[in-house]
């Protein structure tokens, strides 16, 4: 729930303050969007919402959008990475990018579910979680990937793998080349993004720590040891809840680097149905000026 309302109002500050236009908030908003799908969808199987026939019945479903939800997120990550690679480089393709964002964005969105179309059709999808402390049952959380690994391998690691990797040398390439140009670019847009970065960077670290516990999972003698050991179980806890809770630490920076750039207050202050007050506030505020002004 914490992570969903972190995500919600990172994408709907992006989306409502006065840069909506500029491609960096796009872009955010999009991929918090993506997110919120992916959270949502798990929220309402964890909290049982609907009977657990039903949950279990759609689950391959569930599952199918979730995960095409977050690889299209993964590659709004990467997307923000790519572009502050053009703009640094003063490639002219950085302003034809720029312009068509939103059908970049789609066209990510669209190839996310054709390529989780075949672990789909094959039922790939299922009720995913992991044992209790006493082994008495099984708790489910959300839908994920069974237990056939050459499947989750191949549609769902190694994409991943590569679109992660490819982030991590063109990331390490801005930041030399930030270093070089940063007298140069001193525009109110350079300034918006160039510190963009870390939202990929937290972000792939929690997928590579998702990745660890996921793998842990297929493999039920690894999974029954962690279980039924007080310290192992504990740190497998642990580490899940960090996985679950990255989107905090996403949510402090934006606010840290965006506060001032989006006036996140004004913009919720609108959006609360205050916008006479603040217009009333700001009115009085620039009476004052003048008339300090004029005197």
């Amino acid at each position: 729930m914490i992570s969903f309302l972190s995500s919600c109002f990172i994408g709907l500050t992006s989306i409502l303050s006065s840069k909506r236009n500029f491609w960096t908030f796009r872009i955010i908003f999009f991929q918090s969007l993506f997110e919120c799908i992916d959270l949502g969808l798990a929220l309402i199987y964890n909290i049982q919402i609907l009977q657990e026939e039903t949950l279990n019945s759609q689950c391959n479903l569930i599952g199918y959008i979730m995960h095409s939800s977050w690889i299209s997120s993964f590659c709004c990550c990467f997307l923000m990475i790519y572009q502050m690679k053009l703009l640094l480089k003063v490639e002219k393709f950085y302003e034809t990018l720029s312009k068509h964002i939103l059908k970049a964005i789609l066209l990510i969105a669209i190839f996310s579910y054709l390529w989780l179309l075949t672990p789909f059709i094959l039922d790939g999808f299922v009720p995913t979680g992991w044992n209790s402390f006493e082994k008495k049952c099984k708790q489910y959380f959300f839908c994920g990937f069974g237990k056939d690994w050459k499947l989750y391998l191949v549609f769902w690691s190694l994409p991943l793998i590569l679109i992660f990797l490819n982030g991590v040398r063109i990331g390490i390439n801005n930041k030399k080349l930030a270093s070089i140009h940063l007298s140069t670019f001193q525009d109110e847009e350079f300034q918006m993004i160039k510190d963009l970065q870390k939202f990929p960077i937290i972000y792939s670290i929690a997928w590579t720590i998702n990745q660890v516990i996921r793998y842990i999972d297929l493999y039920e003698t690894i999974v029954e040891q962690i279980v039924f050991n007080h310290w192992l179980f504990g740190f497998y806890v642990l580490i899940n809840l960090i996985f679950e809770l990255h989107l905090l630490i996403v949510l402090y920076y934006f606010i840290k680097n965006y506060n001032k750039v989006l006036n996140i207050k004004q913009v919720w202050l609108q959006l609360l149905c205050c916008q006479k007050k603040v217009e009333i506030k700001d009115k009085e505020s620039l009476l004052y000026q003048d008339v300090n002004g004029t005197s």
